[in-house]
């Protein structure tokens, strides 16, 4: 390949060679942040597969007797949760009927308005006020860091006697309140624990919907 540089004095200089070693360098990056994606998602899935499965278990319980499936998340763990509960309100593989979960993290004005008064950490608790009720199950993504609007969130659902589920990055763990279920995921940054936690999402609406309509 000719040197793209018109002034270049040797037409057939080292620029190809450059090129092609960046490629080989890029290909090398892609093979092994694809198997560094595989290795997390073994390990996050592989040693928890009992606790999903008691998870999805008590999802398909819950939807039998018409309970919801509540979303909280910190941080823009928040727009995960929406994807999740979208996958359920439409579909994953085939034409079924909406499944009733609600994400709890779009409603930009009221996060708005408690800001303005000081009580961001109500965001959640005042919705779940008005939306949970026994039997329902609270999915909290969690990103590590703490949350005060999570907290909340979990005393109101111990109030209205609901299931609570977290899904949390397994370095530093859960140390918040105590929940049902626990869930941790290999990550070391904000991108990793979020594609792992669609996973999660992805996989969660699947085996629901595998349990429910036996496809």
């Amino acid at each position: 390949m000719l040197c793209p540089d018109p002034v270049c004095p040797d037409p057939v200089c080292h620029w190809s060679e450059s090129l092609e070693r960046r490629w080989v360098m890029s290909q090398a990056r892609i093979m092994t942040a694809v198997a560094q994606h595989v290795e997390r998602v073994t390990k996050s899935f592989e040693l928890q597969s009992e606790e999903l499965a008691g998870l999805v278990e008590q999802v398909v319980n819950g939807f039998y007797q018409e309970q919801k499936l509540l979303l909280a998340a910190s941080g823009v763990l928040g727009d995960v949760a929406n994807l999740i509960a979208n996958q359920f309100l439409h579909r994953l593989h085939f034409e079924r009927p909406q499944l009733p979960a609600v994400s709890l993290c779009h409603d930009l004005t009221l996060a708005a308005s408690l800001a303005r008064h000081n009580l961001d950490d109500q965001y959640y608790a005042r919705q779940l006020q008005m939306l949970a009720a026994s039997g329902d199950l609270l999915l909290i993504l969690a990103d590590g860091q703490h949350d005060a609007a999570i907290d909340a969130a979990i005393q109101v659902a111990r109030d209205k006697e609901c299931t609570i589920a977290v899904l949390c990055p397994a370095r530093p763990g859960w140390n918040g309140p105590a929940v049902d279920f626990k869930l941790e995921l290999e990550a070391d940054n904000t991108g990793e624990l979020a594609e792992t936690a669609l996973l999660f999402g992805r996989l969660l609406c699947e085996l629901v919907e595998h349990e429910l309509f036996g496809i």
